[in-house]
């Protein structure tokens, strides 16, 4: 991929992040508007107030009925009358709850008795005033789930790109520190020492979860009353969502178990990078004693990953060009234990690549056991060259 086509493409991601950013801080802003003004409304003072042409409006959107109530309520504060048709700080309609139905009860109960309602007035600017100054709280809860969810997804891509291009930069002058020495170029890849993948994995399946469960909850719990009122076992369907969270959930606890036990591990090669047509030494340090398990599956594989398709329809094939494994058994270390391996690589097979995203050739190396409690299970990325 040319350096043009790297810019624009962090170009287009930015201002991806932008929109969703904005969008997560537009909504949210609402709530908070809405939030503050019933916070101010606490300290405005309580008048009788007669209600006028009070109304539950409805509209319906395919299969969805939003409400709000409308209508006008009169007041006198200080020998003037005045007349609004704020009767709370809600924008527009929505079907969070019961909110609006209960309201427009309350409201149609006092009109039926004829008892004036307490209204709530701006003493220094009398025609402002509210009936219902309390927070929603639910719309609250929905605020804030649009800022996480389309706030975080923004920002996580604006970080993303940030870290993308610092980490472009850097890579760019290793190419010109080291124009012969290509292993040199990613900043992972400067020593002979690597870090596993666990935490990367863990913390990608973490907030894959936390999103997943801040969309599907909500929308599952108004759900619910809907199923039992209506008895429209269709909408079981839905709950194959929260399940699925609660997968992703177990999910993420497995891999912070293993993150916590095996992530500090570290990978070291007596040479640097792996040697194509060479045999190549090295050793894990894993910080945990586990010097009495036998037969650590240990695995290096060669393969071409590429992407093909945009989209919906982007898809992702993993090609194995080359593998070999051996099993070895863990001897003590000065803290933990050390797995030791040996392997010989045969000539002709491809370098590592970063190149194109599209179309890249990566090697790896992967220990594995089967466990009492968590299993082992580390992955690291290397850099093989012919030399």
């Amino acid at each position: 991929m040319s350096q043009s086509e790297t810019s624009y493409g962090q170009g287009f991601l930015k201002f991806f992040g932008l929109i969703f950013l904005v969008i997560g801080l537009v909504i949210s802003g609402f709530g908070a508007v809405s939030v503050y003004q019933s916070l101010v409304a606490k300290q405005w003072t309580p008048v009788p107030a007669t209600l006028h042409d009070i109304k539950l409006s409805t509209s319906r959107s395919k299969n969805a009925y939003t409400y709000k109530v409308e209508g006008q309520f009169s007041y006198q504060f200080n020998g003037k009358t005045y007349l609004s048709n704020q009767l709370d700080f809600e924008s527009g309609k929505d079907n969070i709850g019961d909110y609006h139905k209960r309201f427009y009860k309350l409201l149609n109960d006092h009109n039926k008795q004829e008892k004036p309602i307490t209204a709530f007035v701006n003493p220094e600017n009398p025609a402002q005033a509210v009936i219902n100054r309390e927070i929603r709280w639910e719309m609250l809860g929905i605020n804030a789930i649009f800022l996480l969810v389309f706030g975080g997804i923004g920002l996580g891509i604006l970080i993303l790109v940030h870290s993308g291009k610092k980490k472009q930069i850097e890579e760019q002058q290793l190419k010109k520190r080291f124009p012969t020495e290509p292993w040199r170029w990613k900043p992972e890849w400067k020593n002979n020492e690597f870090k596993s993948n666990s935490k990367s994995g863990f913390w990608a399946i973490a907030i894959f979860a936390l999103f997943w469960n801040v969309i599907s909850t909500p929308i599952s719990l108004m759900i619910i009353p809907e199923l039992y009122s209506d008895k429209d076992w269709k909408l079981l369907i839905v709950m194959i969502f929260p399940i699925l969270g609660i997968a992703l959930i177990a999910g993420t606890i497995i891999y912070y178990l293993r993150w916590r036990k095996f992530g500090d591990a570290k990978l070291t090669l007596k040479q640097t990078p792996l040697k194509i047509g060479g045999t190549n030494q090295g050793h894990i340090l894993i910080p945990t004693d586990i010097n009495n398990t036998k037969n650590i599956l240990v695995t290096l594989t060669c393969q071409q990953i590429t992407t093909k398709g945009s989209g919906k329809h982007r898809r992702t094939s993993v090609k194995t060009i080359w593998q070999d494994n051996q099993t070895a058994s863990p001897h003590r270390a000065k803290e933990g234990s050390r797995l030791d391996f040996n392997f010989k690589i045969p000539s002709k097979l491809p370098q590592a690549q970063n190149g194109s995203s599209k179309n890249r050739i990566a090697w790896q190396l992967k220990a594995e056991k089967d466990m009492e409690g968590v299993d082992l299970s580390l992955e690291f990325d290397l850099p093989a060259f012919i030399r």
